[in-house]
């Protein structure tokens, strides 16, 4: 079985119209544009919907970049939609334990307007569409 942010790019990696590239590294040399760029940030534990805490929270950078402004808002509002429409368990993955675990919800929201890009390259023009995700985690039921 495979890790959770693995499991995230494999679900982006299957939405149509598909990215070049996606990834948590940005590709070295020449970049065929859109691609998009997924980075772990932060975890928590939630005690807010049940206790003891048994849910996780996993926030994620996910960065679409590309040279056509209109080709990037396109994409990363189809993004946004595919991830939003993820199923209750249709995700599996194994945590850091070992233990076999679900993805219970995804939360998309855009970036707040002072968010300070991951993808900086200062050499091309590009446009960045940048989305805050959040995977609630938990166990298989």
């Amino acid at each position: 079985m495979i890790d959770l942010t693995v499991t995230l790019i494999n679900k982006i990696r299957a939405m149509e119209p598909k990215a070049n590239h996606v990834g948590e590294v940005v590709p070295q040399g020449f970049i065929d544009f859109p691609y998009i760029f997924v980075a772990k940030g932060s975890e928590q534990w939630t005690d807010d919907i049940c206790h003891p805490p048994t849910l996780e929270q996993v926030g994620y950078d996910v960065e679409v970049i590309g040279t056509d402004i209109n080709e990037i808002r396109y994409l990363t509002a189809k993004l946004k939609s595919w991830l939003m429409s993820t199923g209750i368990h249709e995700l599996r993955f194994e945590n850091s334990w070992g233990q076999q675990q679900t993805v219970h919800g995804v939360v998309v929201n855009d970036h707040n307007d002072d968010y300070v890009a991951r993808y900086q390259d200062s050499d091309e023009k590009i446009h960045i569409g940048s989305l805050d995700v959040q995977i609630i985690t938990g166990e298989i039921l």
